[in-house]
This record gives structure tokens, sequence and C-alpha cells, in this order.
């Protein structure tokens, strides 16, 4: 029996059909890790040089307004990003509510451009964080926790 090229042609594409259906079922489906979000409550306070002399020449007193925000990756378990604006020089005092484990971080001034965010090792669990100004008045300190994966 002799095909007709229109029926090679039928074939042929029903084949192909056939062929790309089954490779696309069979293929993986790449897709990020959703990064989650968390803000803490503003830091509002008053930052000055670096050290307690508030009145001191080195760097002018300026009224600071602050929301730090926190990242985490489920593909980076145990590791939590804070992130500010580079004109507050804010301290994160954190603490690993399920291990007990607890850590001081800087987050703002001094960071280097572009800015990335701070990578700390929280460990996996709650975290609980309080920020302050180190080398200014703290008015309103930031709060907040988050889950480490």
């Amino acid at each position: 029996m002799k095909l007709s090229t229109r029926s090679k042609l039928a074939t042929l594409t029903a084949l192909t059909t056939s062929v790309l259906a089954v490779g696309a079922i069979a293929a993986p489906t790449a897709a990020a890790a959703p990064v989650q979000i968390t803000q803490l409550t503003p830091l509002i306070g008053l930052g000055g040089g670096d050290n307690l002399n508030i009145g001191s020449a080195e760097l002018p007193i300026g009224f600071v307004n602050e929301t730090i925000t926190v990242l985490v990756d489920q593909e980076q378990p145990g590791v939590s990003f804070f992130d500010g604006s580079d004109w507050c020089p804010c301290q994160l005092e954190w603490k690993n509510e399920d291990t007990g484990a607890t850590g001081i971080s800087s987050v703002g001034s001094g960071a280097l451009f572009p800015k990335a965010p701070t990578r700390v090792v929280t460990g996996s669990g709650r975290i609980s964080t309080t920020s302050s100004i180190p080398y200014g008045i703290t008015f309103l300190p930031a709060v907040g926790s988050w889950q480490v994966p």
C-alpha cells in the first residue's frame, strides 16, 4: 500500500504532536521558591555620629523614620536578610525563640553601593527582634517577628 504525500504529512504531524505532548507533560517545571517578606514597625528617633556625643560635629543629627524589611527564602533555610535605607545606622538585636540563639546585626549606613540586604544566619524557627539607633536617640524602637524555614 502506497501512501500519498498528504497522508504522509498527516501521519508525521500526528506523530510530532504526540511526541511534543508527551515531552511537555514529562518536562519538569521551573519555579523560584517564594520569598517571604516581613516589615518591622517603624523605627523613630534621631541619628547621631559614631559616638554618644550627640552634639559632635562629626555627623549631623537627623530625624529617623525607618522601616526595616526582613526577607527569608525557602532555598536558604536558617538565614534572614535585613534591609533598610542607607540613611539610618540601625542595629537589630534578634533572638531565635526556638533555639535561644541571639545576635546583633547592623543595617543601613556604611553599606557598600550597590547596597544589598544584610545576610544573617539566625537559624530556623521563630525570630523576634528589636531595632534601635545605637549612636543616637531612639524614641520608638522597631519590633517584629517572623518564621525562618
